[in-house]
C-alpha cells in the first residue's frame, strides 16, 4: 500500500512522531539532574522526575527504536505491504496511547499528545489542563482503535465482494463466511454476500453450494442483480433450462442493456430450438456489441436451424470478417451443407472445427451423420462412439459470472 511513498520514510516518520514524548521526558531528566542544579539558585520543582518514570519511558522508546530497526527486515515490508497491515499499526497506535493516558492516569500527571506542546499538566494544580489532555488522549486512542476495526471489516468486505480479483476463490469463500457469522448484518447486506460467496462456490465447481447460496441470497432480498444471472448460468450446468431462462428474464427486466445477459438468454434459447427468442437475443447483444462476432455467428446459426440460408449466410460473412477460424461459424455452415445435402463439404468444414476441438460433441454427431449418408460406415461408427463418450450435459459451462453491484 506503500509503494510510491517510500515505505521506510513513512514508518520513520510515524515512530519519530511517536517517541517525542518519552524522549523529551529522558532529555529533561538528565538536564534536570541535582548534580547540574547551581545551589545558588531558587529551586526547581522536580515532583514530575521520578527513576518510575524514566524507566517507563526508556523502555517505550526502546520499543520505538528496536521497532525502526525491525521494520528493514524483508519480512516486515512484505507484512507492510499486505492488507493487514494499516489494521495492525492503528491499533497499535490505539493501544499505545491507551497505556499512555492510563499511566499518566496513575501518576496524575498528563502531556497531551499534540504537536508543539511539550508540557505535562499536574492534576492537583491544573485539574482543567489535565483532564482535558486525559480526554484527548484518550479519544485519540479510542479513535484509532475504532479505525483499525473498520478497516478490518473493510478488507473483509473488499475480500468478499473481490472486486479487484486480488483472493482466490478460496479465500473468498473464507472471508465470505466470516461477515455472514457476525450477528448484526441486514438481511439485504447479508444476501449480498451469499451472492458474492457464490460466486466463489461456483468457481470452485461446488455448484450445489453455489445454488444454496443464491436461493438463500434472493429469499433475503440481495440487491445484486447479477444474482440472476450467475444462478441461471449454474442452473444450465444442472440441465434446468426452464429455471435459467427465468432467471435471465430476472436479470433482464433489471439489466436491459447487458450484452452477456442477452447473449447467455440466446445461446440457452438457441440450443432448446427456441430459434426466434434466440434471434431477438442475439440482435439485441449485437446493437450492444456490433465488433463481437459470437452474436453474429449463434444468429446465423438460429437462422440456419430455421432454414433461412440467405440471413444465415449474411450473418457468417460478417463474422467471419472478425473471425474466419470462428468454431459456431463453423458449425452454422456445416449444417448449410448438411441441409443442402452437400455431405462432402460438411465434412470438410466440420474437419476444421475438430482440430482445434476434438472432443466437440455436436461436430461428432453431424459429421457421423456426414459419413453415413457418404456410405463411409466406418468413420461414422468412430464418430459416433467418440460422441457417445462424450458427456456433454456434465461438461462444465465456459460462461462468463458477473461481478456482484
Amino acid at each position: 500500500m506503500f509503494d510510491n511513498l517510500g515505505l521506510q520514510v513513512v514508518l520513520l516518520l510515524a515512530i519519530a512522531g511517536v517517541a517525542i514524548a518519552p524522549a523529551r521526558y529522558i532529555y529533561d531528566y538528565i538536564i534536570n539532574s541535582p548534580r547540574y542544579h547551581d545551589i545558588t539558585a531558587s529551586p526547581v520543582d522536580l515532583e514530575w522526575r521520578t527513576r518510575r518514570r524514566l524507566v517507563a519511558n526508556g523502555a517505550f522508546l526502546f520499543g520505538l527504536i528496536a521497532a525502526a530497526i525491525f521494520m528493514f527486515l524483508p519480512q516486515v515490508r512484505s507484512f507492510a505491504l499486505s492488507p493487514e497491515f494499516l489494521p495492525f499499526v492503528l491499533a497499535a497506535m490505539g493501544a499505545a496511547l491507551l497505556m499512555y493516558t492510563g499511566y499518566g492516569l496513575l501518576e496524575g500527571r498528563m502531556q497531551p499528545l499534540i504537536r508543539g506542546v511539550p508540557k505535562s499538566y499536574d492534576r492537583e494544580s491544573e485539574p482543567k489542563r489535565f483532564w482535558l489532555s486525559f480526554a484527548w488522549n484518550a479519544l485519540a486512542g479510542v479513535v484509532s482503535i475504532s479505525t483499525a476495526f473498520a478497516a478490518i471489516g473493510d478488507h473483509d468486505q473488499r475480500g468478499c465482494y473481490n472486486r479487484f480479483d486480488d483472493h482466490t476463490p478460496t479465500e473468498q469463500v473464507e472471508v465470505c463466511t466470516r461477515l455472514l457469522a457476525e450477528g448484526d448484518i441486514p438481511d439485504v447486506e447479508r444476501g449480498n454476500i451469499l451472492a458474492s460467496r457464490g460466486q466463489a462456490h461456483y468457481l470452485l465447481n461446488d455448484y450445489e453450494a453455489a445454488l444454496a447460496d443464491y436461493d438463500r441470497a434472493i429469499e433475503l432480498g440481495t440487491e445484486d442483480a447479477y444474482v440472476y444471472y450467475n444462478r441461471a448460468i449454474t442452473q444450465e450446468y444442472h440441465d434446468e433450462k426452464g429455471s435459467a431462462l427465468a432467471d435471465y428474464d430476472r436479470f433482464l427486466e433489471q439489466k436491459p442493456d447487458n450484452f452477456l445477459g442477452h447473449f447467455r438468454r440466446g445461446v440457452l434459447r438457441l440450443n432448446s430450438a427456441q430459434f426466434g427468442g434466440a434471434i431477438a437475443d442475439f440482435t439485441r447483444a449485437h446493437e450492444i456489441d456490433p465488433d463481437d462476432e459470437w452474436t453474429l455467428a449463434n444468429r446465423g446459426m438460429s437462422y440456419a436451424w430455421m432454414n433461412e440460408s440467405g440471413l444465415a449466410e449474411k450473418d457468417f460473412a460478417a463474422a467471419a470478417k472478425i473471425d474466419p477460424e470462428n468454431p459456431v461459424l463453423l458449425r452454422g455452415r456445416a449444417l448449410l451443407h448438411m441441409q443442402a445435402k452437400e455431405f462432402p463439404q460438411a465434412v470438410a468444414v466440420l474437419d476444421k472445427v475438430l482440430e482445434n476441438e476434438p472432443n466437440d460433441y455436436w461436430s461428432l454427431r453431424v459429421r457421423s451423420d456426414a459419413y453415413w449418408e457418404l456410405g463411409e460406415k466406418k468413420k461414422s461408427w468412430a464418430d459416433g462412439d467418440l460422441a457417445l463418450e462424450l458427456d456433454e450435459q456434465k461438461t462444465r459451462s465456459d460462461a462468463q459470472l458477473l461481478p456482484s453491484n
